[in-house]
C-alpha cells in the first residue's frame, strides 16, 4: 500500500490554505485456495510494496526532526522530486529546519509547480496573489491557480472562482466564478460552500434560490465556518429556504457568535431584546 506523503498529511497546516489530494486506488480480490504464491505477489504487482521516495524525510518531519527532513528533503529536490521540493519550500515559508526564507520558499514551489504538481501550483498562485517573496501579480496567480483547478485541486478551485468573482487578474464573471466555486463545494471546501451559498442567494451567477443557498451554507456551517452559521441561522430564524425554526435558528447564531462572530452576537441581542 502507498504511504501517504508528507504533503498529504500536513496539507491543512502548510504556509497557505490547501486542499486535500488524492491518495493510490486500492484493489480488493478474492483468492482461491490455489493460488496461494500469487497472492503473495499481488502487493508487488499492484505497487503497494512502493515506498514513497520521502517517506524517510516524511518520517523526521512526523517526529519533529525538523533539520533531519529539511536535509532529506533538500536531496530529493535538487535531484527533480517534485514532492520533496514542494515540502522544502514549506519549510522555508515556515522555517522549520530552515531559516524562514520566502524567496526560497517559491523558488521551490516553481520548480515542483514546473513539474505539474497541484499543490505547488496553488502554493505558487497564493504567493504571486499575496506577493510573498515575489512582486504581486494577480495575473499570474489566476494562470497558476487554473492550472491546479483543472487537476482537481479544490483550494485552486475555490481561489480561482473567488478571482472571477471579484474580477482580480481577470476579468470580472459571476458565472465562471459560481463554475469554480461549485466544484470546489464539490469537493467538501467550506469556504467554496459558503461562497456557493451567498451567490445563491443573491442570485449573482445562478438564479436566485434560497433553498440552495441555505444547503450550501448548512454544508459549511456544519464544518465550523462562522459567517455561514451566522447567514444560516437567520436564514433559519426567519423561515427563507427552509422551514422557519426559532431555536434551531438562535442555536446557529449562538454557535457563530461563540466564535467571535460580531454579526451574530448583535442578532442575538436584537432577539431577546424584541422578546
Amino acid at each position: 500500500m502507498t504511504l501517504p506523503s508528507g504533503a498529504e498529511q500536513r496539507e491543512a497546516g502548510t504556509i497557505v490554505p490547501l486542499a486535500p489530494s488524492s491518495s493510490a486506488p486500492r484493489s480488493a480480490r478474492k483468492l482461491a485456495p490455489g493460488v496461494l504464491v500469487v497472492s503473495l505477489l499481488l502487493p508487488l504487482l499492484y505497487g503497494c510494496g512502493h515506498r514513497p521516495k520521502t517517506a524517510e524525510a516524511d518520517a523526521a518531519l512526523g517526529r519533529g526532526d525538523y533539520a533531519t527532513a529539511a536535509r532529506l528533503y533538500r536531496h530529493l529536490a535538487e535531484q527533480g522530486e517534485a514532492e520533496a521540493q514542494v515540502q522544502l519550500g514549506d519549510m522555508y515559508g515556515s522555517g522549520l529546519g530552515v531559516p524562514l526564507d520566502t524567496l526560497s520558499a517559491v523558488a521551490w514551489y516553481g520548480k515542483a509547480a514546473a513539474q505539474g504538481l497541484p499543490r505547488a501550483q496553488f502554493d505558487l498562485g497564493c504567493a504571486y496573489l499575496t506577493g510573498l517573496g515575489i512582486p504581486a501579480d494577480p495575473k499570474q496567480a489566476a494562470d497558476w491557480f487554473r492550472r491546479a483547478a483543472e487537476k482537481g485541486h479544490a483550494g485552486a478551485q475555490y481561489s480561482l472562482g473567488t478571482l472571477y468573482s471579484e474580477g482580480i487578474g481577470v476579468a470580472m464573471d459571476p458565472v465562471l466564478a459560481v463554475k469554480w466555486l461549485a466544484r470546489s463545494a464539490r469537493q467538501g471546501n467550506a469556504d467554496a460552500q459558503q461562497s456557493l451559498g451567498i451567490a445563491y442567494w443573491d442570485g449573482r451567477g445562478v438564479p436566485r434560490d434560497y433553498t440552495r443557498a441555505a444547503k450550501w451554507l448548512r454544508k459549511s456551517a456544519e464544518q465550523g465556518n462562522a459567517e455561514s452559521q451566522f447567514i444560516l441561522g437567520g436564514m433559519v430564524y426567519l423561515g427563507q429556504g427552509v422551514p422557519a425554526d426559532t431555536s434551531e435558528g438562535i442555536a446557529w447564531l449562538r454557535r457563530a457568535a461563540a466564535q467571535g462572530d460580531t454579526n451574530a452576537s448583535r442578532a442575538l441581542r436584537t432577539v431577546f431584546a424584541s422578546d
